[in-house]
């Protein structure tokens, strides 16, 4: 039902009125303009990571550890699709390299440093 008054509509006088609030309609999930959610990441005291990315991604979990006159490092890559949560955990391999003692652990989402802690190992 429309209800004209003196010519013009109800919608259109409620539009030019200076108090009028317009809202816009709501976008679809990942539309222009709605920014994605920012990656996030968290290391527990035994060096594993959990990672949340809402948009394809790229998540580097490493470790180093300087000795006396050496420097030792790990990494491990993952790549996600959209949306997705990974936890992740260097190999014992990759660990024993490292070998015992403080090391220095850190997650990089897209090249960007997220989360660092240090973790002893041994």
């Amino acid at each position: 039902m429309l209800v004209l008054v003196l010519g013009v509509s109800v919608a259109q006088s409620a539009a030019a009125s200076p108090n009028a609030r317009v809202q816009s309609a709501p976008s679809p999930e990942g539309g222009a303009g709605v920014p994605a959610p920012k990656p996030t990441a968290t290391l527990s005291s035994h060096g594993v990571a959990t990672a949340r990315c809402a948009t394809t991604c790229t998540v580097v979990l490493q470790a180093h550890r300087r000795a006396h006159l050496h420097s030792y490092r790990v990494r491990l890559e993952r790549t996600l699709p959209a949306p997705a949560t990974v936890t992740m955990r260097l190999p014992g391999e990759a660990l024993r390299r490292l070998g015992r003692g403080r090391a220095l652990f850190s997650v990089e989402i897209d090249g960007t440093p997220i989360a660092s802690r240090t973790v002893t190992i041994g």
